[in-house]
């Protein structure tokens, strides 16, 4: 067990916890050594005073890394249960490029998106011209907001992706 690198493989938080208090009381016996121990020689008391520096450096380095340990349990079991919310609501994962594979291939597309907890439809339209057959004036939107070139869209889109993942609900109302 190495105290001196970040420990990513924790569940909970008892054992940054008790890291905390153990370095935090070493810290202190480090600082107030003097009402502590006695010691007469300066040579001695030098020596002890350098090396409490030293340990209380040392110490707070310790509680530094302990504190991100349980900065990084929080973060893990957050993205536990934001997986566990997504999996209870019938989402199916997709790859960021295969969506915008459908967006661009298809003239008129509207998925519903999950993503921070909300649901966002994305998706292309066209206007038509019935005597010629043909599709026309596309764009895209993200909500609200329309997007003419796909390259916009695409910028804007990606921070709604998970690590190069997009949770779909349904595709043109289709669930997923």
């Amino acid at each position: 067990m190495n105290f001196f690198v970040l420990n990513t493989n924790l569940k909970t938080y008892t054992y940054p916890i008790i890291k905390i208090i153990v370095f935090t009381m070493i810290a202190l016996i480090a600082i107030f050594r003097n009402r502590i121990f006695n010691i007469t020689s300066d040579i001695l008391n030098i020596f002890v005073s350098v090396f409490s520096v030293i340990l209380c450096i040392l110490c707070v380095y310790l509680i530094y890394i302990s504190v991100a340990e349980i900065v990084h349990v929080y973060d893990v079991r957050t993205e536990e249960i934001e997986i566990q919310q997504i999996e209870d609501i019938n989402i199916k994962e997709f790859s960021f490029d295969e969506i915008m594979d459908l967006v661009k291939k298809n003239d008129i597309i509207e998925i519903k998106v999950f993503s921070e907890n909300q649901v966002i439809k994305i998706g292309s339209s066209s206007d038509y011209n019935y005597s010629k057959n043909v599709y026309f004036n596309k764009e895209y939107f993200i909500n609200q907001s329309s997007y003419k070139s796909f390259e916009e869209f695409y910028s804007e889109l990606i921070k709604y992706s998970t690590k190069g993942k997009i949770y779909v609900m349904s595709i043109d109302d289709i669930p997923q």
